[in-house]
């Protein structure tokens, strides 16, 4: 099937199918807005584009039918529940609260839209595959970003991110997580993942269902599961035969009248109506004005062009300088390049960012003596300036190093592509070793 793994994290953790086919509708699109003083989630996903598999039905009664099972959760403990009955239930055994389930129909596309609440720390906010981060003083409550624990194909549409890498060992050797890591204070978010393609719409698959679900109010009203409405009636209602109609007696016939010869009025002759004749004096008509030319006016000059937002970030005069006399040392390589963007450029950006990447190696080198290892610091920039994405990732476990970076990147001015129509692609790699100072060595020697 068309993209079937896309979603896999995901949907498994939404629906409860660890082995089944990850089939039944099109996309997901997923909207969190954080509270961070309550801690707390309030989410709105859209399955889009749901096609009978989702229900596991093949006509309007079925289909209706599975819906109503679905909504009020009275489901066959023996039976094979199908995904929309295991939407519902795992909604409710997760913790999510005010639940809302609305069925909306955009065409022959049906989409089903669930909102609700969800506390940090409960399986119905992981589910959404965001979290909240902390950052900042501890008493400081408002200083979190939220995290998106990346999916393959997932977008977030409009949004700029960092992005973080993190290594998990397991029996199939190292792997990468990803993680995207929104400006601190940004609370909400909107991801789109793609699940399956979904050839044939419901509506135009299954006749009669969207009039049944019309007529019984079920489309657009917000539903709660446990308590949806009567499932509506979709057989057609039996022919009611006619009362007898008691027979009515003829009318006798009416004698026709003779039509008379001569005429009701008297014709009247124009000749014998006196007419009145009443001479007014008529103006002259006023000769015509010389038309002039109406004054065009001139035409509006073109906007100037928009140029890029501008970067926001924290300015590196807050930094310390790095300590010479530190053991952690920093060797920073040839950048890497894809697009039109030149090594000379890339460089002059990348020499700023040394004595930054050096105080945050030194600060967790001294906490712990035997760190070392290496990592990128990576950028995409369109061709008017504007910063995609940036990333850290690389070979250095210590998540305390790895925030810092996060923090020097978003001080980082990567240069734009030298065509206006293109992308670009920078990455700095980095070495951290640990070496003694020139005074002990020599002592040794």
């Amino acid at each position: 099937m068309f993209r079937r793994g896309l979603g896999l994290l995901v949907v498994s953790g939404l629906f409860m199918v660890q082995t089944a086919c990850l089939e039944g509708f099109e996309r997901l699109v997923t909207t969190v807005r954080y509270d961070p003083f309550e801690h707390r989630f309030e989410v709105q996903r859209t399955l889009e584009n749901v096609d009978p598999l989702f229900f596991g039905c093949g006509d309007a009664a079925g289909c209706v039918e599975a819906m109503q099972r679905s909504l009020s959760g009275d489901t066959d403990p023996l039976a094979t529940p199908s995904l929309g009955e295991r939407l519902a239930r795992r909604l409710l055994e997760t913790g999510a609260l005010d639940v809302q389930v609305t069925l909306t129909r955009d065409g022959d596309r049906l989409d089903i839209g669930a909102t609700y609440t969800a506390s940090l720390g409960t399986r119905a906010a992981e589910d959404t595959m965001i979290h909240a981060e902390f950052e900042g003083p501890t008493g400081d409550r408002g200083t979190y970003r939220l995290v998106v624990a990346a999916q393959e194909g997932m977008q977030t549409p409009g949004l700029r991110y960092t992005v973080r890498k993190q290594s998990t060992s397991g029996a199939a050797g190292v792997d990468w997580r990803e993680y995207w890591l929104l400006p601190p204070r940004r609370y909400e978010v909107t991801t789109v993942l793609p699940v399956d393609e979904v050839e044939t719409p419901m509506f135009a698959l299954v006749g009669g269902l969207a009039e049944a679900l019309e007529e019984a109010g079920w489309l657009g009203s917000p539903m709660t599961p446990g308590g949806a409405p009567e499932a509506p009636v979709v057989a057609t209602a039996p022919a009611v035969s006619p009362e007898p109609v008691e027979p009515v007696e003829p009318i006798e016939p009416v004698e026709p009248i003779e039509p008379v010869d001569e005429p009701l009025v008297a014709p009247v002759s124009v000749d014998d109506v006196p007419v009145a004749v009443v001479e007014m004096d008529v103006p002259p008509e006023p000769e015509p004005a010389e038309m002039s030319e109406p004054e065009v006016a001139p035409e509006p000059a073109p906007p100037p062009p928009v140029a890029a937002p501008a970067r926001t970030s924290p300015t590196t005069a807050l930094w310390p300088d790095p300590d010479p006399e530190s053991p952690a040392k920093v060797y920073r390589h040839e950048a890497r390049i894809t697009g039109p963007i030149t090594l000379a450029a890339a460089e002059a950006t990348a020499q700023p960012l040394l004595p930054l990447v050096q105080v945050c190696y030194q600060r967790r080198q001294a906490e712990r003596p035997e760190l070392a290892g290496y990592a990128f610091l990576g950028a995409v920039i369109r061709g008017d300036g504007f910063i995609v994405s940036t990333s850290v990732y690389g070979e250095v476990e210590d998540p305390a190093l790895l925030r810092c970076l996060e923090k020097v990147v978003e001080a980082w001015q990567p240069p734009a592509p030298s065509r206006p129509d293109a992308t670009g692609d920078v990455v700095l790699p980095f070495t951290f070793r640990v070496e003694e100072p020139e005074k002990k060595r020599r002592k040794r020697k």
